[in-house]
Protein backbone atom coordinates (compact mmCIF):
# COMPACT_ATOMS: atom_id res chain seq x y z
CA UNK A 1 0.00 0.00 0.00
CA UNK A 2 1.33 3.45 -0.86
CA UNK A 3 -0.40 6.68 0.21
CA UNK A 4 -3.59 4.72 0.92
CA UNK A 5 -3.52 3.12 -2.54
CA UNK A 6 -2.92 -0.59 -3.07
CA UNK A 7 -0.19 -1.16 -5.63
CA UNK A 8 -0.53 -4.47 -7.43
CA UNK A 9 2.71 -6.35 -7.98
CA UNK A 10 4.05 -8.63 -10.63
CA UNK A 11 6.97 -10.87 -9.72
CA UNK A 12 9.24 -8.95 -7.35
CA UNK A 13 8.48 -5.51 -8.82
CA UNK A 14 5.58 -3.42 -7.60
CA UNK A 15 3.36 -1.89 -10.29
CA UNK A 16 0.29 0.32 -10.40
CA UNK A 17 -2.81 0.35 -12.51
CA UNK A 18 -0.86 -0.93 -15.53
CA UNK A 19 -0.30 -4.28 -13.79
CA UNK A 20 -2.39 -7.08 -15.40
CA UNK A 21 -3.49 -8.22 -11.91
CA UNK A 22 -4.76 -4.78 -10.87
CA UNK A 23 -8.50 -4.51 -10.27
CA UNK A 24 -10.00 -1.03 -10.34
CA UNK A 25 -10.85 0.30 -6.88
CA UNK A 26 -9.59 -2.69 -4.88
CA UNK A 27 -7.73 -1.36 -1.86
CA UNK A 28 -8.19 2.31 -2.82
CA UNK A 29 -10.02 4.84 -0.63
CA UNK A 30 -10.72 2.44 2.23
CA UNK A 31 -12.07 -0.31 -0.07
CA UNK A 32 -11.34 -3.98 0.74
CA UNK A 33 -7.84 -5.08 -0.23
CA UNK A 34 -6.60 -7.97 -2.29
CA UNK A 35 -3.68 -10.33 -1.79
CA UNK A 36 -2.26 -12.24 -4.74
CA UNK A 37 0.03 -15.19 -4.00
CA UNK A 38 2.19 -16.83 -6.60
CA UNK A 39 4.46 -19.83 -6.23
CA UNK A 40 6.08 -22.51 -8.29
CA UNK A 41 5.47 -26.11 -7.27
CA UNK A 42 8.49 -28.40 -7.46
CA UNK A 43 8.64 -30.90 -10.29
CA UNK A 44 9.56 -34.33 -8.95
CA UNK A 45 11.19 -37.26 -10.73
CA UNK A 46 11.05 -40.78 -9.31
CA UNK A 47 12.94 -43.68 -10.87
CA UNK A 48 13.93 -47.23 -10.07
CA UNK A 49 17.71 -47.72 -10.02
CA UNK A 50 19.25 -50.52 -12.11
CA UNK A 51 18.76 -53.37 -12.26
CA UNK A 52 15.36 -52.62 -13.68
CA UNK A 53 13.51 -54.91 -13.37
CA UNK A 54 15.01 -56.07 -10.12
CA UNK A 55 15.69 -59.83 -10.30
CA UNK A 56 14.15 -61.73 -7.40
CA UNK A 57 13.71 -65.34 -6.31
CA UNK A 58 10.52 -66.33 -4.50
CA UNK A 59 10.89 -66.19 -0.72
CA UNK A 60 14.30 -64.45 -0.82
CA UNK A 61 14.72 -60.90 0.54
CA UNK A 62 16.07 -58.58 -2.16
CA UNK A 63 16.92 -54.87 -2.12
CA UNK A 64 15.17 -52.64 -4.65
CA UNK A 65 16.64 -49.15 -5.07
CA UNK A 66 15.08 -45.94 -6.36
CA UNK A 67 15.76 -42.21 -6.52
CA UNK A 68 13.58 -39.17 -5.84
CA UNK A 69 14.74 -35.81 -7.19
CA UNK A 70 13.24 -32.37 -7.87
CA UNK A 71 13.98 -29.38 -10.05
CA UNK A 72 14.47 -27.28 -6.91
CA UNK A 73 15.48 -28.09 -3.34
CA UNK A 74 12.50 -29.30 -1.31
CA UNK A 75 12.76 -29.36 2.50
CA UNK A 76 12.45 -32.66 4.36
CA UNK A 77 8.94 -33.86 5.06
CA UNK A 78 7.39 -35.07 1.79
CA UNK A 79 5.81 -38.51 1.85
CA UNK A 80 7.19 -41.13 -0.54
CA UNK A 81 4.91 -44.14 -1.04
CA UNK A 82 5.80 -47.51 -2.57
CA UNK A 83 2.88 -49.56 -3.84
CA UNK A 84 3.74 -53.20 -4.45
CA UNK A 85 2.04 -55.50 -6.95
CA UNK A 86 0.20 -58.57 -5.61
CA UNK A 87 2.81 -61.16 -4.62
CA UNK A 88 5.48 -58.56 -3.67
CA UNK A 89 5.71 -56.96 -0.23
CA UNK A 90 8.03 -55.42 2.29
CA UNK A 91 10.13 -58.32 3.54
CA UNK A 92 9.42 -59.53 7.10
CA UNK A 93 11.53 -57.27 9.32
CA UNK A 94 12.35 -55.30 6.16
CA UNK A 95 13.55 -51.73 6.14
CA UNK A 96 13.80 -48.65 3.96
CA UNK A 97 17.15 -46.86 3.97
CA UNK A 98 18.28 -43.51 2.58
CA UNK A 99 21.82 -43.86 1.25
CA UNK A 100 24.30 -41.21 0.04
CA UNK A 101 27.57 -43.02 -0.69
CA UNK A 102 29.71 -39.86 -1.09
CA UNK A 103 28.76 -38.53 2.34
CA UNK A 104 28.64 -41.89 4.11
CA UNK A 105 24.90 -41.55 4.83
CA UNK A 106 23.01 -44.79 5.42
CA UNK A 107 19.91 -43.84 7.41
CA UNK A 108 17.19 -46.26 8.46
CA UNK A 109 13.88 -44.48 7.84
CA UNK A 110 10.74 -44.98 9.92
CA UNK A 111 8.09 -46.68 7.79
CA UNK A 112 4.31 -46.80 7.74
CA UNK A 113 2.71 -49.90 6.23
CA UNK A 114 -0.85 -49.41 5.01
CA UNK A 115 -3.51 -52.13 5.09
CA UNK A 116 -3.03 -52.59 1.32
CA UNK A 117 0.68 -53.35 1.91
CA UNK A 118 2.01 -50.07 0.52
CA UNK A 119 4.92 -48.55 2.42
CA UNK A 120 5.38 -44.83 3.13
CA UNK A 121 8.43 -42.94 4.41
CA UNK A 122 9.10 -39.29 5.11
CA UNK A 123 11.75 -38.05 2.71
CA UNK A 124 14.78 -36.10 3.84
CA UNK A 125 15.59 -32.97 1.82
CA UNK A 126 14.99 -33.61 -1.90
CA UNK A 127 17.39 -32.04 -4.40
CA UNK A 128 18.14 -32.30 -8.11
CA UNK A 129 20.86 -34.87 -7.39
CA UNK A 130 20.30 -38.58 -7.97
CA UNK A 131 23.53 -39.67 -6.26
CA UNK A 132 21.55 -40.45 -3.10
CA UNK A 133 18.95 -43.20 -3.24
CA UNK A 134 16.48 -45.25 -1.23
CA UNK A 135 16.83 -48.99 -0.70
CA UNK A 136 13.87 -51.14 0.36
CA UNK A 137 13.89 -54.80 1.43
CA UNK A 138 11.28 -56.70 -0.58
CA UNK A 139 10.21 -60.31 -0.84
CA UNK A 140 8.11 -62.01 -3.53
CA UNK A 141 5.79 -64.99 -3.41
CA UNK A 142 4.52 -64.98 -7.00
CA UNK A 143 6.64 -65.61 -10.11
CA UNK A 144 6.41 -63.36 -13.13
CA UNK A 145 7.20 -59.88 -14.38
CA UNK A 146 5.27 -57.56 -12.07
CA UNK A 147 4.96 -53.78 -11.71
CA UNK A 148 4.42 -51.49 -8.74
CA UNK A 149 4.91 -47.78 -8.21
CA UNK A 150 6.69 -45.03 -6.30
CA UNK A 151 4.78 -41.80 -5.62
CA UNK A 152 5.74 -38.40 -4.21
CA UNK A 153 3.04 -35.71 -4.33
CA UNK A 154 1.30 -36.23 -7.69
CA UNK A 155 4.34 -37.78 -9.43
CA UNK A 156 4.32 -41.56 -9.87
CA UNK A 157 7.00 -43.79 -11.36
CA UNK A 158 6.88 -47.50 -12.16
CA UNK A 159 8.83 -50.22 -10.38
CA UNK A 160 9.46 -53.57 -12.06
CA UNK A 161 10.17 -56.97 -10.53
CA UNK A 162 11.28 -60.12 -12.37
CA UNK A 163 10.51 -63.03 -10.06
CA UNK A 164 11.59 -66.63 -10.57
Amino acid sequence: MSNGVTIAGSGSTAAHTEDPLYQQGVGNANQPGQVVLQWVAPVFTVAQVDPNPVAMAQGVTTQMAFTVSADTTVPAGRTVTLAFPPGVALAPGGAVRYICPAGGTNDLLPITVSPDGSVSVTAPEITSSTTCFYSVDVRASTPGLLQGSITVDSTTGTTSYSIT
